[in-house]
């Protein structure tokens, strides 16, 4: 690998780009779970056995 090429992996934009992307999906996720928590823990793998809302279903 050349110098030229190892800099296009890193390139400023790039890693914008993906750290937006991030944080586009960790905001709605957030979101889903503040605002539909019943649907946030069903939709999650394990959380329904472990979390808050197995008290619910009771």
């Amino acid at each position: 690998m050349s110098l030229e090429e190892t800099d296009s992996i890193h390139h400023p934009a790039r890693v914008r780009f993906t750290l937006g992307l991030l944080a586009v999906y960790l905001a709605g996720n957030g979101t889903w779970m503040l605002w539909a928590p019943t649907s946030w823990y069903a939709g999650v793998p394990g959380v329904a056995e472990t979390g808050p809302m197995r008290f619910a279903r009771c």
